[in-house]
């Protein structure tokens, strides 16, 4: 889920959901915080690179190849 994708005030924030307050507190804190904002999506860019078709397909071999022997 989305705990496993996100890394909470890293690269986005983890929001229970239907939490309208907690959501509406962060988009706040982004809008106020012009470096946190950057910051937090360079490392949303980088985490993004884990499910790129490269890093996917080469995984996704790896498991086929072990089933295999």
């Amino acid at each position: 889920g989305p705990r496993d994708i996100i890394s909470d005030s890293q690269d986005g924030f983890v929001i229970d959901n239907n939490d309208i307050d907690g959501f509406a507190k962060a988009i706040l804190f982004l809008i106020e915080n012009d470096c946190e904002r950057h910051r937090m999506g360079k490392n949303a860019k980088n985490n993004v690179k884990r499910y790129l078709e490269e890093a996917v397909m080469c995984q996704w071999d790896i498991l086929f190849k072990t089933l295999v022997e």
